[in-house]
């Protein structure tokens, strides 16, 4: 039984992406092992939890209704200690709170994402979401967001997603926004969000019945690697705050992909020997030049066709140490294709005996 427990606390710690008392690290910078606990700080400065927070307020504008509109708020933790979430209440339904993670090491960063429910609400909302610390003691922060659903107001699609680019790669998307019922409604101008969004306007109906304009927005993919989601926004004529959201969203590929982009290893006993597989891909062909890794016990094997392939199937394997812990490291691939180096993390458990 005693071993039972162990097991489940263990693997609770890792889904939990925190530490246990007595559970050795391995942080992702070293292999190096620690053996210390977790400390309970003391002494938190007032507001602790509100230093984690950049913007605690959030204005939506004037949406059009069934358009898709979100907001991030940002959460880096700035201490030498974790800190847990444990839930996020919120006062109205119209607006649907995602928290990405819920244990952040120090210097880790994720965010809450505020989704206005468009389809099924309209007018004047406000929402309060309410954030519950645990760890490292119980605090609370409010968010607030606010925003006009204009049920005279349609954007089709939705939301311009651009999906997947390749890294300096164009494409032109473009979106019709239509206001019935105010003929003499009209968007005066538009303010793109960066400079690698370019939009234009056309007005292409204007009756008693309904305005119409045709959006056009190219995006050229030279921002980071990764996800984006950017908000441009059109100014009309009804008043200086009333400003229409356009969620643009979307993916630059990496020059290189790999899958999984972290290695999970599992829960082991000791000294056992588990092999993964990581598939790494390119748009052009690239050779893979050298691999190495910091954690003890893990090797990574090249295919002996380590050339001019756009695709890449290299082997891992993992032999647990003796002593039982959370153990991290990286796996380190540098390919012809840049002189940036592939970093993949790789993750175990290991239980005592």
């Amino acid at each position: 039984m005693a071993k039972h427990c162990h097991f489940f606390r263990l693997l609770l710690g890792l889904l939990a992406g925190g530490c246990l008392q007595d559970v050795v690290i391995c942080p992702y910078a070293s292999a190096e092992q620690t053996t210390s606990g977790e400390q309970t700080p003391s002494g938190l400065p007032a507001g602790w939890a509100d230093r984690l927070f950049e913007q605690k307020v959030y204005d939506f504008g004037r949406v059009p209704a069934k358009a898709h509109a979100e907001f991030d708020f940002q959460i880096t933790n700035p201490y030498p200690f974790d800190v847990e979430i444990s839930r996020v209440r919120y006062t109205c339904e119209c607006t649907e709170p995602i928290l990405q993670k819920a244990s952040l090491a120090p210097g880790e960063q994720t965010h809450l994402t505020a989704r206005l429910r468009t389809d099924r609400f309209q007018g004047r909302k406000g929402s309060t979401l309410t954030v519950t610390f645990i760890r490292p003691e119980f605090a609370e922060v409010q968010l607030h967001v606010t925003a006009y659903i204009d049920p005279g107001v349609s954007l089709h699609p939705p939301e311009l997603d651009f999906g997947t680019l390749q890294p300096g790669q164009k494409a032109l998307l473009q979106a019709e926004i239509t206001c019935r019922d105010r003929p003499n409604w009209r968007i005066d101008s538009l303010r793109s969000p960066q400079p690698y969004i370019q939009a234009t306007l056309t007005q292409i109906e204007r009756s008693a019945a309904q305005v119409r304009y045709r959006l056009q927005v190219q995006m050229e993919a030279t921002a980071s690697i990764g996800p984006f989601k950017e908000v441009l926004w059109l100014q009309t004529n009804e008043s200086q705050t009333a400003e229409i959201p356009v969620l643009i969203t979307g993916r630059v590929a990496a020059e290189l992909e790999v899958h999984p982009p972290v290695v999970w290893f599992g829960v082991m006993q000791p000294g056992q020997t588990v092999t993964k597989l990581l598939v790494l891909r390119s748009h052009r062909p690239f050779t893979i030049r050298s691999a190495t890794t910091n954690l003890a016990g893990l090797s990574v094997q090249l295919p002996q066709t380590a050339q001019g392939q756009t695709l890449y199937r290299v082997t891992i394997r993992y032999r647990s140490p003796a002593s039982a812990g959370k153990y991290k490291g990286l796996i380190r691939l540098q390919t012809d294709l840049g002189p940036q180096v592939l970093e993949i993390p790789v993750q175990a458990i290991v239980l005592a005996e």
